[in-house]
């Protein structure tokens, strides 16, 4: 830094630096004819913005927070407690109306954690405004001049949330949920429109995700996209800078939740000749965490207030309605040594093919209620017995308490594989292919696509989004109806239809056509499916014929 002496008064000058440095050395220029002695005081101010001093700090309470159970992802739906989080930039908190849409939103979507980014406000005056809120407990970070801040509200009766580091752009925080044994990671962004200070954020997420490997959700505005599907208008994405949010993402093995609703969730509410539109604000979770809630569901809420849109996280989803599953083949059967037994007798004596597959399926549903059983309480009853037989042995061995235990211990190795074959079939994936196969990854694979599949809302002709399950169900419906009705048209022909020409078929085309289907060509055609992907409309699978 280059300084000068201005006569006899004093100089105030502020060094900012946005990396991580162990030491600085101050280089003072002066003209050779300046007279006097110049006194320079150097005040060194952390801010905990670097990836080192906030990892520092970190590593302190993430030792606290290791002795934090991790939630395991076979948590009995019973502890499960419905919890909505709901994420905002609102552009000032000391707008007028920013109360009255604060409480609008806790009253509609009743959130028990609310993070509000982009408040311009922090400090007393932060504290002052949330005391008038829905909310009985808060973490706030100060403003990065007039710009920035960011808060974490929560309900103390449906949440107990305890700060691990901030920043000025970052909350990090352990999640439990009140009533249940649910524990996680929660971290709250605000990530800064200047590049520079954006990559502090990048890098301090990399080094926290080797910290721990709890379950973890991460949500707020990181005013960066990720892909140019992503904005509308403007400038073409700069990929250098999408290539490393998305490495940083990588780094925490973060998935994205996805979304219901509008695409975009920022505008910059020009005409639409310079309008633009992105989706900057959004919510990421590791598997972990994923696994643990399976049915959350992430919404862009309309967007009237600010030029964000609101984003509700909704923990276990909506639930829907129990229907009657259709069937369908499990690859799991064919390792059972009874199963070869229900096939024998469907097909026992001369039956035609359909009336076989139909007394199958109704032969093999009895037989995986009454025999089969529920894979993963098979699973948890041999554990069980195992554990027992092994404490038995350990008090008073027997030979016959050995056999028992190699029994259930063959037992439990078989019913893994079966899991290993529910999850694979159901991810669609040739686990055969795949070498070291791995339950975890075909459930995160499954998770991923059901959610990615499931319909939440759909715009109606008028532009309205609808999000009630009988009433999107009757607009799809009423649509399709349309699409494929047609009015009776009857068209009259007063002369011969003349100069008719059409391709048609030789005499040799025509006897080949009219020739008898061998039995190799029918199993060769039916050997070159892929054996275990799409189902059939009977339920069965080409691999199973």
């Amino acid at each position: 830094m280059a300084s000068s002496h201005m006569g006899n008064h004093p100089m105030l000058k502020l060094i900012q630096i946005l990396v991580p440095v162990k030491r600085c050395d101050l280089l003072i220029c002066c003209r050779e004819d300046t007279m006097g002695i110049l006194k320079y005081m150097m005040v060194w101010k952390p801010e905990w913005n670097s990836s080192k001093d906030l990892l520092r700090r970190l590593r302190w309470t993430m030792m606290d927070a290791a002795m934090m159970k991790p939630s395991s992802v076979e948590v009995p739906l019973s502890h499960f407690v419905a919890m909505n989080i709901l994420m905002w930039n609102c552009r000032g908190a000391l707008n007028p109306d920013f109360k009255r849409r604060i409480y609008e939103m806790a009253v509609n979507h009743k959130p028990a954690i609310m993070v509000i980014t982009e408040t311009r406000v922090g400090g007393d005056r932060a504290e002052r405004i949330i005391a008038d809120l829905p909310f009985d407990g808060f973490i706030t970070t100060e403003t990065i001049g007039y710009a920035g801040g960011l808060w974490v509200l929560w309900k103390k009766e449906e949440a107990d949330v305890a700060l691990l580091a901030a920043t000025k752009q970052e909350i990090h925080a352990t999640v439990k949920v009140c009533h249940s044994n649910l524990n996680w990671f929660i971290s709250a962004i605000y990530a800064s429109p200047r590049l520079a200070e954006r990559r502090l954020v990048w890098s301090n997420l990399s080094e926290i995700a080797k910290l721990h490997n709890h379950p973890w959700l991460m949500l707020g505005d990181f005013n960066e996209v990720l892909s140019s599907e992503e904005k509308f208008g403007g400038n073409p994405i700069n990929l250098n800078r999408a290539l490393e949010f998305k490495e940083c993402l990588d780094n925490c093995n973060f998935l994205d939740l996805g979304f219901a609703g509008p695409k975009f969730t920022w505008t910059n509410k020009r005409p639409i000749t310079s309008l633009i539109l992105e989706r900057i604000d959004r919510c990421f979770a590791n598997p972990s965490w994923r696994m643990l809630y399976p049915e959350a569901t992430v919404t862009h809420l309309p967007r009237t207030f600010s030029d964000h849109c609101p984003v509700l996280v909704e923990l276990l989803g909506s639930r829907t309605n129990v229907t009657n599953k259709p069937f369908r083949f499990h690859t799991m059967w064919l390792l059972h040594p009874q199963f070869s037994k229900v096939i024998e007798e469907a097909w026992f004596g001369d039956k035609s093919l359909p009336l076989a597959i139909s007394d199958f399926t109704t032969k093999v549903k009895k037989w995986n209620s009454k025999v089969f059983g529920n894979l993963f309480a098979r699973k948890r009853r041999a554990l069980a017995r195992l554990g027992g037989v092994q404490k038995a042995i350990a008090c008073h061995p027997s030979e016959g308490l050995l056999r028992l235990e190699k029994a259930l211990i063959e037992e439990h190795a078989l019913i893994m594989l079966q899991e290993e074959e529910f999850w694979a079939l159901k991810s669609r994936l040739n686990a055969a292919t795949l070498g070291d196969r791995n339950t975890s990854y075909f459930h995160i694979t499954i998770v991923v696509r059901r959610q990615r599949n499931k319909i939440r809302c759909v715009m109606d002709g008028t532009g309205e989004w609808i999000f009630y399950k009988a009433k999107i169900k009757e607009h799809i419906q009423s649509e399709f109806s349309k699409l494929y009705t047609s009015e009776l048209c009857v068209v009259y022909l007063h002369s011969p239809i003349t100069n008719f020409s059409c391709c048609m078929l030789s005499d040799k085309e025509k006897c080949r056509m009219g020739r008898e289907v061998k039995d190799e060509e029918i199993r060769d055609a039916l050997w070159s499916l892929k054996a275990f992907k799409a189902l059939g409309p009977d339920g069965l699978h080409a691999g199973f014929f």
